[in-house]
């Protein structure tokens, strides 16, 4: 697919992108001894493993508005703005949130493992099953008295409503198959379109709105850490990020 020609305003969004993208892979590199990388319990090794979601979720986006696959881009910058609410949980409420981070997955691990017994194949999975199984049997023994439950996201979201209102936006229209998002395959010639382009702007936005996403988890990251060695360059970066955009710190 030949990459679109891009307008001013597209040059300057990439530039932008670019920049908060090396931002965030600099504090990925920073010597912060604090974090633990076995397990996962600490808020703050989780808002690390967060950060480096988010960059590869941010990189994937980048690509995709290269080559002007607009749903996929806009699906991975909603996976950023996921990434966001739950580094807001985890300074909110720190090792409480957590908590709720590993009912939620053994809420999920706990439903699939019914699914996937259900399946033709199962024997042909044998090995696959046993890992789920030990998944599922590890997070469940926490739960031996009361049942693991499902993580809300908005509970997350008080202080970080803009991003909770582009995470929704963005899972109803195109991250999930709704009529909205289905709409964007017609187009107004009564041909489908099987890779539909960007609406007008909408480049722009995406990009935008994923220096966001992947500013907000860097402010967040930082935050939880106490401050780090790219303090100053974040605070910097917001500097910038308000004065190019339209979009809120």
């Amino acid at each position: 697919m030949l990459s679109p020609r891009l307008t001013a305003k597209e040059e300057s969004a990439f530039a932008l992108a670019e920049g908060v993208l090396k931002l965030a892979n600099d504090l990925i590199d920073a010597d912060v001894p604090d974090v633990v990388v076995v397990g996962a319990r600490s808020p703050k090794s989780l808002g690390f493993a967060l950060l480096c979601r988010s960059v590869s979720n941010f990189t994937g986006a980048l690509t995709m508005a290269r080559q002007n696959q607009a749903m996929e881009c806009l699906t991975l910058v909603r996976s950023c703005f996921e990434n966001v609410l739950l580094v807001a949980g985890l300074c909110e409420r720190g090792a409480e949130f957590v908590k709720d981070m590993r009912s939620d997955n053994a809420a999920n691990l706990k439903a699939f493992s019914k699914l996937v017994r259900l399946g033709p194949d199962v024997v042909a999975y044998t090995e696959y099953i046993e890992f789920i199984d030990v998944q599922v049997q590890r997070f469940l023994a926490e739960y031996a008295e009361k049942k693991p439950k499902k993580l809300s996201l908005n509970e997350a979201s008080e202080h970080f409503f803009s991003a909770y209102r582009h995470y929704r936006a963005l899972s109803h229209d195109p991250a999930h198959a709704s009529l909205s998002a289905l709409a964007r395959h017609f187009s107004p010639r009564h041909k489908l379109n099987v890779v539909p382009p960007f609406r007008p702007g909408e480049r722009v936005a995406a990009l935008d709105w994923g220096c966001e996403a992947l500013l907000g988890v860097c402010m967040g990251v930082d935050m939880l850490m106490g401050g780090t060695a790219q303090s100053e360059a974040i605070g910097a970066f917001k500097k910038r990020f308000v004065n190019e955009t339209s979009e809120p710190a």
